[in-house]
């Protein structure tokens, strides 16, 4: 009994020890806010859903649920990309950097289409 009151003694004079030379003043780096992010998937030879609102600093996941081939490409609006020809998975993303309407698409299934507005 008397050994385990003396380990307990001495670990609480360790940790007061080292909370004693810590930096004064010192704080912990601050935790980063995660990127918001949302998805549209690509599902049934359409994209879901075809409108969207989300915030500028957004990163837009398109999973590909179909067991073909898509595509996903934004031609007008204030963003312009195109994420390239991608099979059945995960499928591309994109950072939104840039408010306004974007009209999202597909070069193989010409009437996949889809609106993202991008707010402040």
């Amino acid at each position: 009994m008397r050994f385990i009151s003396l380990t307990v003694l001495a670990a609480a004079f360790l940790l007061a020890g080292k909370a004693r030379t810590a930096s004064p003043g010192r704080l912990a780096a601050p935790t980063p806010s995660p990127v918001p992010t949302a998805r549209i998937l690509q599902e049934n030879l359409l994209f879901q859903p075809a409108e969207l609102k989300v915030r500028r600093g957004t990163t837009l996941h398109f999973p590909n649920r179909d067991g073909v081939f898509h595509s996903v490409y934004c031609a007008s609006g204030s963003q312009t990309f195109d994420l390239g020809l991608h099979a059945t998975g995960p499928g591309p993303s994109v950072l939104l950097t840039a408010t306004g309407d974007l009209e999202i698409r597909c070069r193989v299934h010409r009437r996949m289409r889809a609106t993202v507005h991008v707010e402040p």
